[in-house]
């Protein structure tokens, strides 16, 4: 009796190893096939993806009287909820500063210009003239101070119409500083638009993430994009 008992846990325990045996068989070739599968969808992802979107950043800042213009103040920043409630996209949409750091541009438009982050910023400008979200109107040549603009270290005569490009660095100058002075602002602005470049950008109404350069990240930014 004891002898026929045994016998039946040994068919029964040997039925247990062999049925989880073939589990942990089917559950690994399940896996392996859901891996092979999002390897393969990820690889045609990967050959049809193509990233036309636009978001690159600049710095750039401005002094009146050798002193540089606060614009971190919650005033000059984009909303970045905003864009999760609508689609439309506007002028401050396209070129904007947010996160409170003033000296960091964020560009969605190719085709932005200076001018535009200035109006955006409540600014208006040409080559001779200044005028202030306060309404000051600063006019190069009165009072023996000049109106100038230094891009990417060197001095130029009109930003007016200039897209605004990866990397750039521009400081907007009105005072009567020398060219030594002025150089020691531009070097006040920060210089990290390629670091801002690979950070997420919450204000970013074209989805805000940067497509990483990185083949396994971008792999993963692909699959669920």
């Amino acid at each position: 009796m004891i002898s026929e008992k045994l016998a039946t846990c040994e068919l029964l325990l040997f039925k247990v190893k062999k049925y989880t045996k073939n589990m942990i068989k089917t559950i690994i070739i399940s896996l392996i096939a859901i891996i092979v599968g999002m390897l393969l969808v990820g690889s045609i992802r990967m050959i049809r993806f193509q990233d036309d979107t636009v978001h690159y950043h600049a710095n750039f800042g401005l002094s009146i009287d050798g002193k540089m213009y606060d614009f971190s103040n919650p005033v000059y920043m984009e909303e970045v909820s905003k864009c999760s409630i609508s689609e439309h996209r506007g002028p401050k949409d396209r070129v904007h500063l947010h996160n409170n750091k003033g000296f960091e541009v964020h560009v969605h438009d190719s085709g932005a210009t200076w001018a535009h982050l200035l109006a955006n910023l409540g600014f208006g400008i040409s080559d001779k003239t200044l005028v202030t979200d306060r309404k000051d109107v600063l006019i190069d040549g009165a009072n023996g101070k000049r109106l100038s603009f230094t891009l990417n270290g060197k001095p130029i005569s009109s930003i007016y119409n200039l897209t605004i490009a990866n990397h750039d660095v521009l400081l907007i100058s009105y005072g009567s500083q020398s060219v030594s002075e002025i150089g020691e602002l531009y070097k006040q602005i920060p210089h990290n638009a390629e670091e801002l470049n690979h950070t997420y950008d919450p204000a970013a109404c074209s989805g805000g993430a940067v497509v990483p350069k990185n083949f396994f990240k971008k792999f993963w930014f692909v699959m669920w994009k």
